[in-house]
């Protein structure tokens, strides 16, 4: 066998037994993926009824539950304006859902609902998009166009965990994997969620088939984000 034909081969199944890796290694811990109410490490459901799956610090669940378990002490027994759920002074209704008549303090309800608005922040929705980025020029004076004028894909991901994350290339008629690699989703400041980007050499191409599609592993969640369609095969002028 000629020594190149080998390489080329030992590389494809050297890429494959990666891919295999992080499929298997998904596979035990597959339990932590809850879909895309999944919370980002560091939060947990609140529970603060049923079907509650607003993200929040442990202590905060944990607060939800103490004062689920103080309901009844909270409410007026004589009743009053709201009826039986009408609370004792001092209370408010909690509202972590619009029938969430639990009464809590003010500070808790204030919480409840500053949780309710940072909700989506908190998720590993694991968003992937693609744009086009330009390498640097390498025209010089004597020359007019580059191929580094023509755009290449990028690979951009969001509401990720902060962490490694696999980038796979699938061939969209048979699933069949033809590149990955490994990045880091990095934290911004002010959000909790990582995110990532990352330069290709695969042509962007404005029109054609999706021909392939592109999914991303995060392996802090065990989750796969959505296919991704990309559009391959164009030739620029």
């Amino acid at each position: 066998m000629k020594p190149l034909i080998r390489l080329m081969i030992l590389a494809v199944a050297a890429m494959t037994a990666a891919a295999t890796a992080v499929v298997a290694g998904a596979s035990p811990a597959a339990a932590d993926d809850f879909g895309p109410d999944t919370c980002l490490q560091g939060y947990v459901w609140r529970d603060a009824t049923d079907g509650d799956h607003v993200c929040v610090r442990p202590s905060t669940r944990s607060q939800a539950h103490d004062d689920n378990d103080e309901a009844d002490d909270r409410r007026d027994p004589d009743g009053g304006p709201f009826g039986p759920d009408t609370c004792q002074q001092g209370y408010v209704w909690r509202e972590a859902t619009d029938d969430d008549h639990v009464c809590v303090t003010p500070s808790t309800r204030s919480q409840t609902h500053s949780d309710n608005a940072e909700a989506a922040n908190r998720r590993a929705t694991l968003s992937l998009w693609i744009s086009r980025w330009y390498p640097p020029s390498d025209c010089d004076d004597d020359c007019s166009t580059s191929d580094n004028d023509v755009p290449r894909i990028q690979v951009n991901g969001d509401h990720f965990n902060v962490g490694r994350v696999w980038i796979g290339t699938y061939r969209r008629s048979n699933g069949h994997l033809i590149d990955g690699f490994w990045v880091s989703a990095t934290a911004r400041s002010g959000f909790v969620a990582g995110r990532f980007r990352h330069h290709t050499d695969e042509l962007y191409c404005d029109s054609g088939s999706e021909t392939r599609y592109i999914r991303a592993y995060d392996r802090i969640s065990h989750r796969w984000s959505s296919k991704l369609g990309i559009r391959t095969g164009c030739v620029h002028p």
